[in-house]
C-alpha cells in the first residue's frame, strides 16, 4: 500500500516484475527499481525508508515474541510515517 501511495499507482495483484523468475528475485528487482532512489524523489528518503522496511521486512524478520514485534513495527514504521505527517501539516 505504501509503495502505492509513492507511485500513485493501484496494484490489482502483487506486482511483478517478470511471470518468469521466482517471487524472491521479483521483489529484489521491485526494490532495485523503486526503491534505488525514484520512490525518494518524489515523497523523500524517510518514506523510502519505510517502503523498504515493509517491503523486506529486515527490521522485524527475527523478532518472535508479538509484543516485540509490534513496537518494532510501532518504531519503524509508524513513528517516522507520523514524523512526515507532522510535518505535512506544519508545511
Amino acid at each position: 500500500m505504501l509503495l502505492e501511495i509513492a507511485l500513485w499507482k493501484a496494484f490489482d495483484r502483487y506486482p511483478r516484475y517478470k511471470d518468469t523468475i521466482s517471487l524472491p528475485e521479483n521483489l529484489n528487482r521491485i526494490v532495485r527499481l523503486y526503491l534505488s532512489g525514484y520512490v525518494a524523489h518524489y515523497v523523500g528518503n524517510d518514506y523510502q525508508s519505510v517502503v523498504r522496511t515493509c517491503l523486506l521486512g529486515n527490521a522485524v524478520s527475527d523478532i518472535v515474541d508479538d509484543a516485540d514485534f509490534q513496537q518494532c513495527v510501532y518504531n519503524v514504521v509508524i513513528e517516522p510515517l507520523k514524523r512526515l505527517a507532522t510535518k505535512c501539516d506544519r508545511d
